[in-house]
């Protein structure tokens, strides 16, 4: 998951380039839907719904890494290098198993 490069390599050598992520189905979705949804919360404390999620998440700013921390700019560059390797993969694997969340699955492949 995080050698971004290799896609680059991949490419290079018309090689099938395939993602692992390590966290399963469910952590994959959760993290699109707040990389691609800003939600306007009043508080670092107040809960909010996760949006575009089959069930009610509930979380906290607080909870999420501190985004204007220096370590996060650069733990967030290298985020964003995999979340652009991942999407000209030719596929992910996924530490999972669709009967552990199937509907996380689903949701997986739809979005």
């Amino acid at each position: 998951m995080f050698f971004p490069w290799t896609i680059e390599t991949a490419e290079k050598f018309n090689i099938p380039h395939i993602s692992f992520n390590g966290t399963g189905f469910f952590p994959l979705c959760v993290a699109d839907v707040i990389r691609l949804n800003s939600s306007t919360v009043s508080s670092d404390s107040e809960p909010f719904v996760v949006p575009n999620l089959l069930h009610e998440i509930k979380i906290t700013r607080k909870q999420l890494p501190q985004i204007g921390s220096g370590e996060f700019k650069v733990f967030l560059k290298v985020i964003i290098q995999v979340v652009e390797a991942k999407a000209r993969s030719y596929g992910v694997i996924v530490n999972s198993f669709y009967e552990l969340e199937p509907e996380y699955a689903h949701h997986f492949r739809e979005v």
